[in-house]
């Protein structure tokens, strides 16, 4: 039982002889698998390391949570298929209901940044089988 409470980073506590659980956090899993990517890719190893000794990069800070920033949003590092995940869940998630590319750049580019990010929007959304075939072209 404990183990799957810490599991769940749920940290039991007891007060008056009553157990009760506390400090859930809700995470998204895509942001985990890029802050993790992030300390496997060399180039933001190096900007990361850059930034520590005080050189200054424009654009580029350290935030809280230990992520690496371009103007203040989240780089994405070009590690497997990490960027085609963020693209992924952008267009395929039940609340997009498969946007067009304009669309989920607007949508990306206001939380995550990585450089070529507008022709992979592009390039990602003219291979989907689905706006091929219910899409038609004007």
């Amino acid at each position: 039982m404990v183990d799957t409470l810490n599991e769940f980073n749920l940290r039991p506590s007891s007060e008056n002889g009553n157990a009760r659980l506390y400090a859930l956090i809700a995470e998204p899993a895509l942001h985990r698998e890029i802050l993790l990517a992030q300390t496997f890719e060399q180039n933001c190893e190096f900007i990361r390391y850059q930034i520590q000794e005080g050189k200054t990069l424009p654009g580029w800070t350290i935030e809280k949570d230990n992520s690496l920033r371009f103007k203040g949003k989240v780089f994405v590092p070009n590690i497997g298929t990490l960027r085609e995940g963020v693209l992924r869940e952008a267009h395929h998630s039940n609340f997009a209901v498969h946007p067009g590319g304009t669309k989920i750049y607007h949508d990306l580019r206001r939380t995550y940044w990585w450089e070529g990010m507008k022709k992979d929007v592009a390039q990602f959304v003219s291979t989907c089988l689905v706006c091929q075939q219910v899409k038609a072209e004007h």
